[in-house]
């Protein structure tokens, strides 16, 4: 579904945007995995996401953490981050 969504909209995509807030959401799992006892920074536990690559993918490999996540190293609730050229 990823690659029809950037074959779709093609050049107009300027960021792929990510919103994670369940405790479910295997983006947020990977996130809280990568950054438990602050092993990796959360903008690259977000490259490392099944979002991150797939923006990565199309060349988004610039990670903008939006506002401030919810929850500490290996234990957020709520992280939002923009993956941009």
């Amino acid at each position: 579904m990823f690659k029809q969504m950037m074959m779709h909209f093609g050049t107009n995509v300027f960021a792929i945007q990510g919103n994670w807030v369940s405790a479910a959401s295997d983006n947020l799992l990977t996130i809280n995995a990568l950054t438990a006892g602050n092993a990796s920074s959360i903008a690259d536990a977000a490259k490392q996401t099944w979002t991150g690559q797939r923006a990565a993918d199309y060349g988004y490999t610039q990670v903008e953490i939006i506002g401030t996540p919810v929850g500490t190293p290996g234990q957020y609730t709520k992280v939002h981050v923009l993956f941009k050229k």
